[in-house]
């Protein structure tokens, strides 16, 4: 019979990652540490299969005063999807969690939308409650000159404005670069009142991954900071994680700057994926197409199932 093991050493559960197109933020260990200094308990479960292994990090937490709560953001992942090994795995998987009742489990495996993840999950109970979140991917292993070359024209020309301009560009691990940058964009957010991570949990993700996964970039002009962006790396891969960009700065494509210093810089420590984070044409066209014009891949998953 097929069993999920608990895991908790952190080598070992970001060990998959080198098998994956694209090692998840939400996944890593180090977001699972980071969701327990907020009240919730990170579960890591995994089950090898026929020389497939398919694991999920569930954050548990009390939804409301009589319902339970396991919720697995952007997982499980799997080195195969295939309907005999994931049917299987995924079994297990929902049998490792705690038998608490009521409860909900939420789950968003990152396969594509076009994997028939519905005939993997409906056996199980499992519906989908959430159509398929979409992000964009950006492939660092070409040459800048490959990446240029996918660009957008308009986010060539911006991108050149702003190489072209007084900007001045720093960038840091640690320290008053990577406060400016939380504090700032969190605070937009809220303004905007676009859903956003808390500043106890940002702290504490940051923390968690420690300075040599963090990086902050900045630009700024003779009247201060007027962009900046907060990239978090994860095994192989990166994520553009939280960013800020003035009126100022915006008139100077001063957000272009930051993030074309940021993929050099990714790119010569060796990072696989750059995750630009969520594109939604419909409502927010304009940051689609700030992340697209770059030249990444849009890259659809197949939903939230509860």
């Amino acid at each position: 019979m097929t069993t999920a093991t608990i895991v908790d050493n952190a080598d070992d559960w970001d060990s998959i990652s080198s098998h994956l197109v694209l090692w998840p933020l939400e996944q890593c260990h180090a977001y699972g540490e980071a969701a327990r200094s907020i009240g919730q308990v990170p579960l890591r479960l995994r089950v090898d299969v026929a020389g497939e292994r398919v694991q999920a990090q569930f954050l548990l937490r009390r939804a409301a005063r009589f319902l339970s709560l396991a919720q697995s953001i952007r997982g499980p992942v799997a080195t195969s999807w295939h309907t005999g090994v994931g049917h299987a795995a995924l079994a297990a998987l929902f049998d490792g969690l705690p038998r608490r009742w009521p409860a909900l489990t939420l789950a968003m495996p990152e396969a594509t939308s076009g994997s028939d993840t519905d005939a993997l999950l409906r056996p199980l109970g499992y519906r989908r409650v959430i159509s398929p979140y979409r992000t964009a991917l950006l492939d660092l292993r070409s040459d800048p000159d490959a990446l240029r070359r996918r660009m957008w024209p308009a986010w060539r020309n911006r991108l050149a404005v702003g190489l072209k301009s007084r900007l001045r560009t720093r960038s840091a691990s640690s320290g008053p670069l990577i406060d400016w940058v939380l504090s700032n964009s969190l605070a937009e957010m809220r303004r905007r009142r676009v859903r956003g991570p808390s500043l106890p949990f940002a702290q504490a993700l940051t923390g968690a991954l420690g300075a040599r996964r963090v990086l902050a970039v900045t630009a700024s002009d003779d009247e201060g900071s007027c962009a900046g962006a907060i990239f978090l790396k994860h095994g192989p891969d990166a994520t553009y994680w939280l960013s800020l960009t003035t009126e100022r700065g915006r008139r100077k494509h001063a957000g272009n700057l930051v993030l074309w210093q940021a993929i050099e810089t990714l790119q010569r420590t060796g990072t696989r994926m750059l995750d630009l984070g969520g594109i939604d044409t419909d409502r927010a066209p304009g940051i689609a197409r700030f992340k697209l014009g770059l030249g990444a891949e849009p890259h659809s998953l197949s939903g939230t199932y509860a």
